[in-house]
């Protein structure tokens, strides 16, 4: 269904110099017109680098699927700001530090896949006030400690 909004952008790789030309003009679409952007997927497009903290303009984002590349550092606080995020696809890549706490500002969050990076720490009890949520994948990271107790309470998690 073709809409007046950029409802998916959906880039797969092909080769990588390519793809970067394309992911470039597609992620500079969403920013000039941050409230026309509902989805944003940089699938497979081998992009190098952090990821930006101005991300957390696009405000109208339903879904945000990162997988797949090779970002680094820090997973930004600004996405505690995408209040309609349902999706959060963060998994396979090179991210580090911990989860950031305001992830849990984020209450239509129903899924959270950031496995297969580098992060520390444990996950923020914050997410334990996401009623919504029924899967987190944090698997193949470095996480240490337990498991935050509010995270017992959040009735429809099928799967951590």
């Amino acid at each position: 269904m073709i809409t007046s909004r950029l409802a998916v952008l959906l880039l797969v790789a092909r080769s990588a110099s390519a793809d970067m030309i394309v992911e470039t003009a597609k992620y500079q679409s969403c920013m000039a017109a941050p409230s026309a952007c509902d989805s944003l997927s940089l699938y497979k497009t081998q992009h190098v680098g952090t990821l930006p903290t101005e991300i957390g303009v696009l405000t109208s984002l339903t879904y945000l699927g990162l997988y797949q590349n090779r970002f680094t550092g820090t997973v930004p606080t600004e996405l505690g700001v995408l209040t309609g995020l349902t999706m959060l696809w963060l998994s396979e890549n090179r991210l580090t530090g911990t989860l950031p706490s305001e992830l849990g500002a984020l209450t239509n969050l129903t899924l959270i896949w950031s496995s297969n990076n580098r992060l520390t720490g444990t996950l923020p009890s914050e997410l334990g006030v996401l009623s919504r949520l029924n899967r987190v994948d944090i698997d193949g990271n470095r996480l240490t400690g337990t498991l935050p107790s509010e995270l017992g309470g959040l009735t429809d998690l099928e799967f951590l």
